[in-house]
């Protein structure tokens, strides 16, 4: 509990694990207020049915993670990661801002396109977020700060979610895109105070070629087993969670016949599951 403690006192965690919360606030918040704004005040999208629309804005999400991870690896190993930490919180400021938009006049096309670029933003942070640690911290305290960061992460899901879903499905989107505009400040406040992480000695420079670094982040995942395993494990796991969040809403409105805000709670409970299911994994 001591290291625990200081831990999260440590000027070496504290700032990445606020900013890591924050951000997951903001990408779920988004995503859960767009389906409800969908499925229970008819926001209409190219006139797709609800349960297609929403099904959209959960994969335009994943989508640049599949062609933005790559070259966000390399771009982490290239330049300091404090540095790209810092860049995507000042982009999330703008995202914030066209995401508040999109909810106050009810488009969802607009929600869709800050959607995606939620995505590009998660997606570029990821890589920097996983590496970072390991130069802040001793080793011994790695899997604390990981569990600590995790942790964050699903109370941030859940949080974003209810908090999206409920505001946006009773018609509040003012509040909406007011938490928006809050966790971005926030996050970019809390991401000034990251210390530096150099790249190593002898990395070779950035070049932009997302499609050569994507073919090669998959030829070294396959070189493991082990790593190419865990990767197609986990892309499970995010797959399943994502169709079921995604699909959720239609399914409470049509199928199960309740309301905004039991649909939200029962949306909670599988977050809450994750999250328990995650922590009997790591014990």
């Amino acid at each position: 509990m001591t290291d625990t403690k200081s831990l999260l006192r440590s000027r070496n965690f504290l700032p990445l694990f606020l900013v890591q919360w924050f951000g997951a606030f903001s990408d779920n918040a988004l995503k859960s207020a767009f389906g409800f704004l969908v499925v229970y005040r008819g926001v209409d999208l190219f006139g797709l049915p609800p349960e297609l629309a929403v099904t959209i804005g959960g994969g335009v999400f994943v989508v640049p993670y599949l062609l933005v991870s790559g070259i966000a690896g390399r771009l982490s190993d290239a330049v300091d990661k404090a540095r790209v930490v810092r860049a995507t919180r000042l982009a999330e400021l703008v995202l914030a801002a066209l995401a508040a938009t999109a909810l106050i006049v009810e488009s969802a096309p607009l929600a869709l396109l800050a959607i995606f670029l939620y995505g590009v933003q998660s997606a570029v942070f990821g890589p920097a977020k996983y590496a970072i640690l390991p130069q802040q911290l001793p080793e011994s305290r790695l899997t604390a700060a990981n569990a600590w960061i995790e942790s964050s992460t699903f109370v941030g899901i859940l949080a974003g979610m209810l908090f999206g879903g409920i505001a946006a499905g009773f018609g509040d989107t003012g509040l909406v895109a007011g938490g928006f505009a809050a966790a971005a400040v926030a996050g970019f406040v809390a991401s000034l105070f990251v210390p530096p992480a150099p790249p190593s000695a002898g990395v070779p420079p950035f070049r932009f070629a997302p499609l050569a670094a994507t073919v090669d982040a998959l030829r070294a995942v396959r070189r493991n087993r082990a790593v190419l395993l865990s990767v197609v494990g986990i892309s499970w796991f995010w797959a399943v969670g994502l169709v079921v969040m995604s699909v959720f809403p239609e399914v409470a409105k049509s199928v199960l016949g309740v309301d905004q805000l039991v649909a939200n709670l029962l949306v909670g409970a599988f977050v809450v599951g994750i999250a328990l299911g995650s922590a009997a994994a790591s014990w």
